[in-house]
């Protein structure tokens, strides 16, 4: 404990909240007059100083290492008295003071942030481009970007701006925005949580604050924020990411409520355009895709038991269930993915058909949903709720099997991050160096730990990950998947398969940010596609 933060507990808050005031007042008074600042009124000016600031962090969640770091920035800046560096220092308290206070202690209306944010987008991108052309030296007028929406692989220094939606619009969106939101990056998957409000940074970065990743937004107070360890999910406290994903030189990943709100609905739009005509594929962000290469439509017969059916002709490998939770940093001797033996039953042959397809998904690290869509003249009820339709068949999981085309691991195989095995249901990527890691614990590693140390665990080969760019993706990351048809919609003349990129952490469907890309295709009974235009 410093000897500040011992002085600082000892005040009341009615007379630090008090002598705040007073000693700041004091302070700019004789500055303004160009006067010298007596020492026990510069000592007494920055105690009250972190006084204040350590009754706001004690309104809302904070750690006690964040408080720390303002007790260290305020001790320095004590010791700064009678140096060149004290008129510095004295701005700088004045500024740390009073960018902590602008900082929720306590949840804001969604509605509020939204248009907060939408009006500081106008607003920002308006200052960006105005700094742009006062850099114009040579009298050529600089070109004016096109206006630019968000994006999740932003790359420019000017501020976009969400597309305006009705404020009705907005407050239904808003009601059924889900706390929890998945996304494709080239870097890692994002999986995000809101947080509402943002904590208070450490003293660092309190001035610059929070910045949303996806539009330039600086100074949000509201905000999805990345995690990179499923326990992060189930915290009621920070989740920023350590890891560097939009940057090499920022942490974590943040976006905006407006941002949000234009994705979700972005998405929302995508899959009506998917699963209606003109049933067009989609991706969301750069790193998405789905590319099938090929489709059968198969009868066979199956042995049904009351646990699990066994297909004849299936490959001999074992099909692939989805997981229930992505990688951690603890291990946990119980926490292998791979269903129990189911117990021994009675069991009889029936005829079956299925929809076998070949399909590269993206990126790295996501695994193929697919299902069988409704039939059009379903989702064209009236009372039908399209937004609900979007969701999977609650069965979907068992009746589709998944299998990779690369990469086959025995239970001894072991990721050297988080020591558990490599076979089962966990994406795994293999490295440069010919090293396989699962697809998360090595992403998760190498974009934690510094730059010098970026190297593979194993051999410290500099720079392991191979190519994780789209194109890659959907020729490396391939899986076979099997579609069991109901006896209904084996009756069809033909079925429409919906095929897509599970990204959340259980690769399974938890919102409509759960599939990043998706594609629609038809078949009829016995036929073999390997085009598909559209």
């Amino acid at each position: 404990m410093s000897g500040l933060d011992k002085l600082v507990r000892d005040i009341k808050p009615d007379d630090a909240l008090k002598l705040f005031e007073e000693y700041m007042e004091k302070v700019k008074t004789a500055r303004a007059k160009k006067e010298e600042i007596p020492r026990p009124l510069y000592m007494n000016f920055l105690k009250y100083c972190a006084a204040r600031v350590h009754i706001k962090l004690q309104e809302g969640k904070f750690s006690q290492e964040t408080w720390l770091t303002y007790c260290d920035f305020f001790t320095s800046a004590m010791l700064s008295f009678g140096t060149a560096d004290m008129e510095k220092m004295l701005d700088y308290s004045d500024k740390v003071v009073y960018s902590v206070l602008v900082y929720h202690s306590q949840s804001q209306p969604l509605l509020k942030e939204y248009l907060r944010c939408s009006a500081a987008q106008e607003e920002q991108r308006s200052k960006d481009l105005a700094d742009l052309r006062a850099k114009d030296t040579i009298n050529i007028t600089t070109p004016v970007p096109l206006d630019q929406p968000p994006e999740i692989e932003r790359d420019s220094h000017i501020t976009a701006v969400a597309p305006a939606f009705p404020v009705e619009m907005v407050t239904r969106v808003l009601n059924r925005l889900p706390e929890k939101l998945s996304f494709a990056h080239t870097n890692g998957l994002l999986h995000m949580k809101l947080l509402n409000p943002l904590p208070i940074p450490d003293c660092p970065f309190v001035s610059s604050g929070y910045a949303c990743d996806s539009c330039g937004l600086r100074g949000i107070r509201v905000a999805y924020e990345a995690m990179l360890y499923e326990e992060e999910a189930d915290t009621n406290g920070v989740v920023r990411s350590n890891a560097r994903i939009a940057q090499h030189y920022s942490h974590g990943y943040d976006m905006c409520t407006a941002c949000a709100v234009y994705f979700y609905l972005r998405q929302e739009q995508h899959l009506k355009q998917c699963w209606m005509k003109p049933h067009d594929p989609f991706a969301l962000g750069v790193a998405a895709g789905v590319a099938v290469k090929e489709a059968s439509y198969l009868n066979g017969e199956a042995i049904v038991t009351a646990a699990k059916e066994e297909f004849d002709d299936a490959p001999s490998h074992a099909s692939v269930s989805p997981p229930s939770c992505g990688p951690s940093r603890k291990s946990s001797q119980n926490s292998s993915c791979t269903s129990p033996e189911p117990p021994m039953t009675r069991c009889k042959r029936v005829s079956t058909s299925f929809i076998d397809i070949e399909v590269g998904i993206a990126p790295i690290g996501s695994r193929p949903i697919a299902y069988v869509l409704p039939k059009a003249k379903e989702l064209l009820k009236e009372k039908v709720d399209i937004l609900k339709t979007f969701q999977p068949p609650s069965d979907w999981a068992e009746r589709c099997q998944t299998t990779a085309v690369l990469g086959t691991y025995s239970s001894e195989d072991k990721c050297m991050v988080c020591l558990e095995s490599l076979k089962g249901c966990i994406p795994v990527i293999t490295t440069k160096c010919g090293h396989p890691f699962h697809v998360e614990c090595i992403v998760g590693f190498l974009r934690t730990v510094s730059r010098q140390e970026s190297v593979c665990p194993i051999c410290r080969a500099a720079e392991p990950l191979p190519d994780t760019s789209l194109h890659h993706a959907l020729e490396k990351n391939v899986f076979k998947v099997r579609v069991m048809l109901t006896e209904e919609e084996a009756s069809e003349k033909s079925v429409r398969v919906f095929v897509g990129s599970a990204i959340s952490r259980s690769f399974s469907y938890e919102n409509i940010t759960s599939v990043a890309a998706g594609r629609c295709i038809s078949i009829k009974p016995h036929e073999v596609r390997k085009s598909f235009e559209n």
